[in-house]
């Protein structure tokens, strides 16, 4: 442990460093604590940034350990604990009130670390555990405040302090839920103090009060909901667009008031059909249905828009295995299931189902409409950080999927006898068809393949042509968007005409400059008699290579060979009798040898 007491003492003298530079005094005897900014900035460097909130926990009790050193207030010595009170008197440096502050803000990180892990192990021991770490989180705050107001300190350490104080009280009266009407009032008075602290300074710490103005009117909202208080859907969505993040309260604040209003929603008419529905789920589902265009229209960006189309796609998935689950009986159902043909009029409640099924099409084709003008900004722009190039490809399949999307809608239960349904979509249809059209050709455009450039931008006109004819009975396309394409299919096709010539004239260039030679025939004058060239620097040269020496080696044919067949069956005269004998010598002692074993060796 040894080791570690260096790097202790460094952070200790870095925290000093901190408290310094956050330091005010206006006077030397008014101590001054910017409370909201030094909270923000220790949680942002230690955890919260992804609330980890075990980690900005251990780095409070850490910094707390060091200000008590510095001030001399440490509880006890070695291993045994003695608590040690601060007491208005022994405030005599700004960091004594800082000691509060910290252990409000560990007990309060605890709590917050035991209310996640209570939802997500469902233990309801955590919960009390929780409440209990925010109560001295609370006395804390309460202690900070008394110490604020009985030490000198300048007026706005005393608005941050009190207003940091009641955020803490309603924060756990908010967690006890059971006096509603005095957390609200709690946390009003926060935020109130906050709205003012925010129109008094100026710079970054503008942003930082008016960002704990909009936490805190999340849960106000909910405890006006809570104590009965009719809030409109449209108020809550605009304050969820306004925080750009999901608060999980303010999403159970709008389901609980969807699901208040969708009890006077008793029925739905589409296509001159009038659909009861006896499904709270569905009535939430259909409520939120109709504000999803102000939703989108309020959204500031391209993925805040896509991000609202996905809730909403996901929510009528899920809506729609509920009808299934309710159809599962129905024979008629199961009939349809099955790719079978129903004869007669189609009952009510799969008509609802066919209704769903179309608003879930409808959506996924807002959605992939919203990306493609995302990716139309996108085109032609060097890719950002985290971003792919967008090529023009990817235009043409979102148009793809979106064909696919409204083919599909006609051959749903109930709607294949609806002729003007059908016109309708065949009029976005084929307005789609040219778009892709379009963009298939800049593809072949960046390939250099104008032929196909010029056969789909005239297939693309071909389409438009039809699209003019009825752009009146169209749902989605707009008169702006047929003009635009018009000129963008003009300017294409007369584009890819002229590079077409430029390019088959430079092919051509191209061809006549490979027969050309711009460097010195080297081959003997012998073997080029049909050339004369007066200017070739090898004949003007000195020494002229006539012939070449030595010569190449060149085949010729080789001498045959004959062999002798016959020699096998010639017969030659016997000549053995010319041959001379010699007769055999011998005597006893030869016969001798033989008898006792002197043969040849």
């Amino acid at each position: 442990m040894m080791a570690d007491e260096p790097e202790t003492h460094l952070k200790a003298s870095q925290d000093d460093i901190d408290v310094a530079e956050n330091e005010e005094v206006k006077d030397d005897n008014l101590f001054s604590i910017e409370v909201l900014s030094v909270i923000k900035e220790s949680q942002l460097q230690h955890g919260l940034r992804h609330e980890d909130y075990q980690r900005y926990r251990s780095y409070c009790s850490r910094r707390l350990r060091r200000i008590r050193k510095c001030v001399n207030l440490v509880q006890g010595v070695r291993q045994r604990f003695v608590q040690k009170r601060l007491a208005a008197d022994q405030v005599t440096d700004v960091r004594c009130l800082y000691i509060p502050l910290v252990e409000a803000e560990r007990c309060w990180s605890y709590a917050m670390q035991l209310k996640r892990e209570a939802i997500e192990q469902e233990d309801p021991r955590k919960r009390y555990h929780m409440l209990n770490k925010l109560r001295k989180a609370e006395q804390y705050a309460l202690e900070l405040s008394t110490l604020c107001e009985q030490v000198p300190v300048d007026a706005r350490t005393k608005l941050e302090v009190q207003a940091y104080h009641e955020w803490m009280s309603g924060t756990l009266q908010f967690e006890l839920k059971k006096d509603w009407r005095l957390a609200m009032e709690l946390l009003t008075k926060a935020k109130l103090i906050y709205e003012k602290m925010s129109s008094a300074v100026s710079g970054d710490a503008v942003m930082t009060y008016k960002q704990k103005v909009i936490d805190i009117e999340s849960s106000v909202k909910y405890c006006a909901y809570n104590i009965g208080d009719t809030t409109d859907v449209s108020d809550l969505l605009e304050m969820r667009l306004t925080m750009g993040h999901t608060d999980i309260v303010l999403d159970e604040l709008i389901q609980k008031t969807r699901e208040r209003q969708a009890g006077s929603l008793y029925e739905v008419t589409w296509r001159g059909r009038t659909m009861p529905v006896k499904n709270d789920k569905v009535r939430v589902f259909l409520l939120a249905e109709r504000e999803i265009q102000s939703e989108v229209e309020a959204a500031s960006d391209f993925d805040t828009k896509i991000a609202v189309f996905d809730r909403i796609i996901k929510d009528c998935v899920d809506v729609l295995q509920v009808i299934k689950e309710e159809l599962k009986a129905d024979p008629t159902f199961r009939q349809i299931q099955r790719g079978q043909e129903i004869d007669g009029h189609v009952p009510v409640q799969i008509f609802l189902h066919t209704y769903l099924q179309y608003l879930k099409i409808r959506k996924t084709v807002q959605k992939n409409l919203v990306m493609v003008d995302m990716y139309k900004s996108l085109l032609g722009k060097p890719p950002s950080d985290g971003q792919k190039v967008v090529r023009p490809q990817d235009i043409a399949r979102l148009y793809e999927m979106i064909i696919q999307g409204l083919s599909e809608i006609p051959q749903m239960t109930g709607l294949t006898e609806d002729h003007g349904l059908a016109e309708e979509l065949q009029a976005d249809i084929v307005a789609y068809k040219a778009f892709r059209c379009y963009y298939l050709a800049r593809m072949f455009a960046v390939g250099k393949q104008w032929p196909e450039v010029v056969a789909l931008t005239k297939r693309s006109q071909e389409y438009i042509g039809q699209v003019e004819s009825s752009v009146g009975s169209s749902q989605t396309v707009t008169k702006e968007e047929v003009d635009e394409i018009i000129k963008l299919d003009e300017g294409l096709l007369i584009q890819a005409q002229a590079s077409s010539i430029l390019d088959s004239n430079s092919q051509d260039l191209a061809k006549d400059m490979s027969k050309m030679s711009i460097t010195a025939d080297k081959r003997p004058i012998a073997e080029r008699l049909e050339q004369y060239l007066p200017e070739d620097p090898s004949i003007s040269a000195k020494n002229v290579t006539l012939i070449k020496s030595p010569p190449d080696m060149q085949p010729i044919p080789c001498k045959p060979l004959f062999y002798d067949l016959a020699g096998n069956h010639v017969l030659l005269p016997d000549l053995r009798h010319k041959l001379e004998t010699q007769e055999k010598k011998g005597g006893i002692s030869g016969y001798l040898k033989t008898w006792w074993g002197g043969g040849k060796k």
